[in-house]
């Protein structure tokens, strides 16, 4: 095996594989491989390309495979060397590829002469850098498996579900539908100057009780959906320095893994999961978008790609062409159309279908959240609304059209017990101050069919919105948390 790792460039395909498999320990769980396919072939196309390249003018494999090996390397890391120094010394130099960029070329320059001109047969150096990345790998692969990487972020508190399920409970179907980024009426009314009372109105009819004082305890997604699925706060979110793309990805693990589904599950529940996000053992039925930029995070190994992401410097727009554009991405006007009409075709089709079990189901709509591609009708935007505001407006119209019909067809197919809950994940965001109080106001309303709301407070916050649930139709007795908001920059 030493002779072996001593004479081939094994670590040309190992320094990619080290990647991937590093990307997959970090963001177990997570990551949608079929967006980012042809990003983990250029992972390994650009050593061997490299490697031919450099042959041409070495004509010495063994020194053509360790510059290309120096050359991937910088390929792979500069975007992260780049992070690190960007969050360790903000706002300075370091942390620019003015600096950087000429930094890493006399490193390369110097090491490309070094090995060049050397005359030793370079065995150590093939053992060493096989050896040690092979090792990385296996440690990597043995944290995927036993999973003993603690995940980021942690759970405040430990709420004991009981393994028995709820004997001589009528166990009802539950919709949770969630409107991304819809403010409260109030906020709707003193800021848009938009009146929500035909909305509301209509709900009341139907049995609904609206919650004017409901807020989120976050103001992004992945935590505010992480902390109502799991019934808990999140214990260790940075609430001072600016939060980075890769860090909100692991806030994913949060939902995947929430509590109320396990919970469900144990109760004999068939889930349905027409939603941005994964859920263990549920994976989302919308499934043909790249939700969380997952193409991006991978382009963080891709110099080129990376420093296009940072500067869109326009020498580099033939990287554009030669990668491509993610084209699976949520917030091209095309795709963001079609995933609202797939949720809402998958939520009606949920609603007529009968069941021998209780369901739970959630439906995650998009529509309010920017950028905005449609008026209130669902079409495309002729023409670019006067104010971001203006177009906000369209959405929340969109919204409670879609709301309402949608209703009417869960309460008329109901063959049980029934629970709806419309809640907004966070209010409207488009706000210059980060802890402006808005941005946790809600839209929060919610229908038991067995008209029960002595345990909903008028200020629930959305941390609470299951624990209610479960006290009301499981026989569960869970005190309610206080009602803080977080504020992430």
């Amino acid at each position: 095996m030493k002779r072996i790792f001593e004479q081939y460039p094994f670590f040309l395909i190992l320094l990619p594989a080290f990647v991937l498999i590093h990307l997959e320990k970090e963001f177990h769980q997570v990551i949608s491989y079929k967006f980012v396919i042809d990003r983990i072939i250029i992972f390994f196309v650009v050593p061997l390309l490299l490697l031919a390249i450099v042959y041409v003018f070495t004509k010495s494999l063994k020194k053509a495979s360790l510059v290309s090996f120096i050359l991937s390397f910088f390929f792979f890391y500069t975007g992260e060397i780049k992070n690190w120094l960007s969050i360790e010394f903000p706002g300075s130099i370091w942390g620019r590829y003015s600096f950087l960029l000429p930094v890493m070329l006399i490193i390369s320059v110097l090491l490309l002469y070094r090995i060049i001109k050397t005359s030793k047969t370079l065995n150590r150096l093939f053992f060493i850098s096989n050896t040690g990345l092979l090792l990385f790998i296996i440690a990597d692969l043995v944290s995927i498996v036993y999973g003993s990487k603690k995940d980021k972020f942690q759970l405040a508190n430990d709420i004991e579900l009981a393994d028995t399920t709820c004997t001589g409970c009528e166990k009802p179907d539950i919709y949770y539908i969630l409107l991304d980024n819809y403010t409260s009426s109030a906020v709707l009314r003193s800021n848009f100057s938009y009146p929500n009372d035909n909305f509301e109105n209509d709900l009341q009819q139907k049995g609904f009780r609206i919650l004017p004082g409901a807020k989120s305890n976050y103001p992004y997604t992945a935590f505010s959906l992480g902390s109502t699925f799991n019934m808990s706060y999140i214990r260790n979110v940075d609430t001072v320095n600016k939060m980075f793309d890769r860090e909100y990805l692991q806030a994913l693990k949060l939902v995947y893994n929430g509590r109320i589904f396990s919970f469900l599950e144990k109760e004999g529940y068939r889930i349905f999961n027409h939603s941005l996000f994964n859920i263990r053992h549920h994976p989302t039925t919308v499934n043909s978008f790249d939700n969380w930029g997952y193409r991006e995070l991978f382009d963080q190994y891709n110099l080129f790609l990376k420093i296009k992401q940072d500067v869109e410097p326009s020498f580099l727009k033939w990287a554009q062409q030669l990668f491509g554009k993610n084209k699976y991405f949520i917030n091209d006007p095309a795709n963001r159309l079609k995933l609202d009409s797939l949720v809402l075709q998958q939520l009606e089709e949920t609603a007529r279908a009968s069941t021998p079990e209780p369901k739970f189901v959630y439906a995650h709509f998009l529509r309010g959240h920017p950028p905005y591609a449609s008026d209130s009708l669902g079409n495309k935007f002729v023409g670019k609304p006067a104010t971001i505001e203006e177009a906000y407006i369209q959405q929340v119209a969109w919204c409670n059209r879609t709301i309402k019909s949608a209703t009417d067809k869960m309460i008329a197919n109901a063959k049980r017990p029934l629970v709806i809950i419309i809640q907004g994940d966070h209010g409207y965001q488009v706000y210059e101050s980060p802890t402006d109080e808005r941005k946790l106001a809600v839209f929060h309303a919610v229908y038991f069919s067995n008209g029960n709301y002595r345990l909903y407070p008028d200020s629930v916050t959305n941390v609470n919105t299951f624990r209610i649930v479960l006290n009301t139709f499981f026989k569960k007795n869970y005190p309610l948390l206080e009602d803080h908001g977080y504020f992430i920059r």
